[in-house]
């Protein structure tokens, strides 16, 4: 049976590994549709970084952009599941909601 700090604790973690495996998948299937040219440009699997420097050309440009993007929206998921575990530790000195 689970206790209440794990029911407390398990939202946040599985915020975090699915805000992880969303943007894995995300780039994965991205650099799947990338040419072999571009794709060997990339650094490697499971982050797949861009090129420094810039791109050279659109298809790259779209994938750093795409890169970016997905990893402000996992950074925003991990804030979210940062703060819901400090919400835990305030409810856990309270004496509220933890045995």
């Amino acid at each position: 049976m689970a206790s209440p700090a794990m029911v407390l604790f398990a939202p946040s973690i599985a915020l975090w590994i699915g805000a992880q495996s969303w943007r894995r998948k995300r780039l994965k299937r991205a650099v799947g549709d990338l040419p072999t040219k571009l794709r060997r440009l990339l650094g490697p699997e499971p982050d797949y970084l861009p090129p420094e420097g810039g791109a050279a050309s659109p298809e790259m440009a779209d994938y750093a952009k795409l890169h970016r993007k997905t990893g402000r929206v996992a950074n925003a998921v991990g804030l979210l599941a940062c703060l819901w575990l400090l919400f835990v530790a305030y409810l856990a000195l309270q004496g509220h909601a933890l045995p």
